[in-house]
């Protein structure tokens, strides 16, 4: 059953949320704080205009930045696809200690 895992603490069953973030549209700051994953989005200084008319990151203003934090547990994959990404090896062995996986491009 996907997202079903052994809980190694209880030895009972544990869900969990299987996240696939995707960081292939802008750059990004990723590391890791008390086994959470901190995700720093920087807002382009140029925002080109989609085809629905509205600019890409509208709600950010150009060159501003955004931080969230994710649980390392409830990541799946990380796509790191932008050329403007960047990550510290904590963020990988993090990832490896929960069963995560990588992926640049």
């Amino acid at each position: 059953m996907p997202g079903r895992t052994a809980d190694p603490k209880h030895g009972g069953p544990r869900y969990r949320a299987e996240r696939i973030l995707d960081f292939s549209q802008q750059p990004a700051s990723l590391w890791v704080r008390n086994d959470l994953l901190v995700v720093r989005l920087v807002a382009p200084a140029f925002r080109p205009v989609q085809d629905h008319g509205m600019p890409e990151n509208a709600g950010l203003k150009p060159g501003a930045t955004q931080e969230q934090t994710i649980p390392l547990e409830e990541i799946a994959v990380i796509v790191a696809a932008h050329p403007q990404v960047t990550f510290t090896l904590a963020v990988v062995a993090g990832l490896a200690r929960h069963g995560g996986l990588l992926v640049t491009c």
